[in-house]
């Protein structure tokens, strides 16, 4: 298992985080949230894109 910050060096965190950002974007304008909730969901694209195993 790579450790978060050499896979955000590497690259794969950016895309896997910009690759989500894409699909729930136009599911997010749809949604009505609050900012917190909004947080929450930024928060949890970040912690996917930084843990995820290669």
């Amino acid at each position: 298992m790579t450790r978060p910050l050499d896979r955000a060096a590497q690259g794969s965190a950016t895309v896997a985080l910009v690759t989500t950002a894409g699909i729930l974007t136009p599911l997010l304008h749809r949604a009505v949230l609050s900012t917190g909730q909004l947080s929450l969901v930024a928060l949890a694209m970040g912690a996917d894109a930084t843990w995820r195993r290669a």
